[in-house]
């Protein structure tokens, strides 16, 4: 813990040297309320379709995040600003562990979600999962984030199975200036961050920035239970643009500490305890692009990055490093025929080293060199008021070999004010490694023939998990003040995740060990819809909401004998509403409003909350800003998901939190 405070403490002066840096000065945030509820369904986003398009004309469930809308709800965290948008399941497991997914599936190990920041894949191929630790991004420099509902996987590839999260960063250009962020709460204890950027030759510019956080950790029933959370990272970005060229260079590096407790099986009596572990990360990368655009017709890009990593936790040390490149072309044959297509390559290796005293996990090999390839090729034609998107991506992986996905979607614009769209897509989840590589004890009980222990074992035979997607979607526009946006979908998973018993034997250490192996004998099907609503009253006033359902089915095949639920039915919400309200005081004050509702995890025994935010804001003079966000105001305790698959189970406790932030742009 004190190397931990003295890495953040040493960051604090390179904030202060970011400070000595020439810069011109910034530009302050633009009000929710200049924009149209017209202009905000007409936003560019590129997440769709590998290019840039109006939002109203996505055939996808694709919602936008803007900045103005992550500054107003006064989040402190990506995940928190997710949850802003319809179909997204969002839940904390302790401070610095979250549980993220799309339309079902939810667990600290989701994994049938991608998650992007500016095009660099943050999906840990070891669990097929995200670590949300790591992507502390300063958010002021966010300048959207595009949520997809539904699989990506014909542009984006394996494991983008119920949905895509591409975060995007502000060009440079827009980070021309200084500024200077801290914030002072009860549970964020403290979060500060500084920038400048500036411009350089003929088209060139700028930023460096730092940023440093320390929160607080949960309340658990077990005593003395420390999850805080600390952490902080540098990097810069650069953008040169020219007539027909733009070039973006970006790098990173970070670090972060915090800590967990897990259920662990033991050899001696009591065979169970909860035990503390320090989880500590740190890590950098390094991301290219280029991108040639020598007519309006044509557009030609190349992005390479490469991602360090190491992890440490309870269970294990894991070094990651990654290179991918990635090339695509879109040519328009036509007015209204265009085709892009490109390919890609990824290098994962990686390297686990096991704490042998614990005599919990495996990984064999512990050391693995994994190679992805990919290509793809999808072609848009448009017939009057109908767009035709058809298209399909191989992928290899040494996992499983050749997976192919292709997709077809259809946009048809009735009149000027509705839209129609349909997709039906096939996506796959490949193998993780540690689906194929690992074996991880369960628990341990006492047995007439003996010490025996349950052991979770991953299988080479272990196959790719399978979705057919139908979806449909409709969109209206009533007024410039008024649209709606609703979309549908059914599910139907095949080859999903099992634990199947198999035949004891008896382990190295003496015990028995009886095993339960990676399978895939589960199937099922998941439906729902979701609606948002965006109505701007006046100048000064804006209401928006959204609201999810979801329908949640797996059952185990015939020939299957799990005893273990892999995926939990009720480990997602059924239903979740979300309503905001924005509304400008005064030309310098602001009050902004949430309320959000989420229904039980019957599974889990979490039953079902509301809980509410306020955020005032308050412009000093220009360019300096104070907020103050208060959350979770209609309860002191309520139970949130808390749930490491077959590792840990346990409930969590949430106060209402008050945080105090300044700004100052400069």
């Amino acid at each position: 813990m004190g190397s931990s405070r003295r890495r953040l403490r040493c960051s604090l002066p390179f904030m202060l040297l970011l400070l000595a840096f020439p810069s011109q000065s910034e530009a302050a945030p633009r009000s929710l309320a200049d924009l149209s509820v017209e202009q905000l369904i007409n936003l560019r986003v590129t997440s769709v379709s590998k290019r840039e398009q109006k939002l109203s004309e996505a055939a996808a469930a694709v919602f936008v995040i803007t900045k103005e809308d992550i500054r107003r709800s006064g989040v402190t965290s990506l995940p928190e600003a997710l949850r802003l948008a319809p179909g997204i399941q969002v839940a904390r497991t302790n401070t610095n562990v979250w549980a993220v997914t799309a339309r079902g599936f939810n667990s600290v190990f989701a994994n049938k979600l991608l998650v992007l920041l500016d095009g660099r894949s943050v999906y840990n191929p070891f669990f097929s999962g995200v670590n949300w630790d790591v992507l502390n991004v300063m958010l002021e420099d966010v300048e959207r984030i595009e949520v997809i509902r539904g699989p990506g996987a014909t542009l984006w590839g394996t494991n983008a199975v119920n949905g895509v999260i591409n975060i995007i960063t502000d060009d440079s250009e827009k980070s021309v200036g200084r500024l200077v962020s801290v914030g002072v709460g009860s549970e964020d204890r403290f979060i500060a961050a500084a920038r400048t950027g500036g411009r350089f030759g003929e088209g060139g510019s700028y930023r460096i920035y730092a940023h440093g956080f320390e929160r607080d950790g949960f309340e658990r029933p077990e005593a003395g239970a420390d999850e805080d959370w600390r952490g902080g990272h540098v990097g810069f970005r650069s953008d040169l643009r020219g007539k027909d060229q733009a070039f973006t260079f970006q790098g990173e590096i970070y670090q972060g500490r915090g800590s967990d407790r897990f259920n662990s099986p033991l050899l001696t009596p009591p065979y169970s305890a909860v035990l503390g572990s320090d989880r500590e990360h740190e890590g950098g990368f390094l991301l290219s692009r280029w991108r040639y655009t020598p007519s309006s017709d044509s557009e030609l890009q190349l992005q390479a990055y490469l991602d360090l990593q190491r992890r440490s936790e309870y269970l294990l040390t894991q070094r990651r490093d990654v290179f991918d490149v990635d090339l695509q072309h879109r040519i328009a044959w036509s007015q209204n025929n265009s085709l892009t297509y490109g390919f890609g390559a990824n290098v994962y290796r990686d390297e686990i080293g096991e704490d042998e005293q614990t005599y919990v996990l495996t990984i064999d090999p512990s050391r693995r060199v994994v190679n992805i390839y990919n290509l793809f090729l999808q072609d848009e034609h448009v017939f009057n008021r109908l767009r035709v998107i058809a298209g399909a991506k191989i992928e290899y992986t040494e996992f499983t070999g050749f997976e192919l996905q292709p997709n077809l979607r259809a946009l048809f614009a009735a009149t000027p004010n509705d839209t129609f769209w349909s997709a039906v897509s096939r996506a796959v989840r490949t193998p993780s490694r540690a689906e194929n590589d690992a074996a991880i004890g369960v628990s341990t009980l006492p047995t007439e023939i003996g010490l025996t222990r349950i052991d979770a074992f991953g299988s080479t035979s272990f196959n790719s998990e399978n979705l057919l997607s139908y979806e449909i979607g409709y969109r209206r526009s009533f007024s410039p003040q008024t649209s709606l946006d609703l979309s549908l979908f059914y599910n139907d998973y095949t080859d999903l995740r099992t634990l199947e018993p198999g035949a004891p034997f008896l382990s190295e250490r003496g015990y028995i060990t009886a095993p339960i192996v990676a399978s895939n004998l589960a199937e099922g099907t998941t439906y729902g819809g979701e609606l948002s609503v965006e109505h701007k009253v006046s100048d000064r006033l804006r209401l928006s909401g959204n609201y999810s359902y979801l329908d949640f089915s797996i059952r185990p095949q015939k020939a299957s004998r799990d005893p273990f639920s892999t995926y939990l039915t009720g480990a997602s919400p059924e239903h979740q509403l979300f309503l905001r309200s924005s509304l400008d005081l005064s030309e310098y004050l602001q009050l902004d409003a949430l309320v959000r509702y989420v229904s039980s995890l019957h599974t889990l025994t979490v039953g079902g909350y509301w809980e509410g935010g306020l955020r005032l804001g308050y412009t000093i003079k220009k360019g300096l800003e104070l907020s103050l966000t208060g959350q979770d105001l209609f309860h002191h305790r309520h139970k949130e998901f808390v749930a490491n698959d077959v590792v840990s189970l346990r409930p969590a406790s949430i106060e209402r939190g008050v945080f105090a932030k300044v700004i100052w742009r400069f």
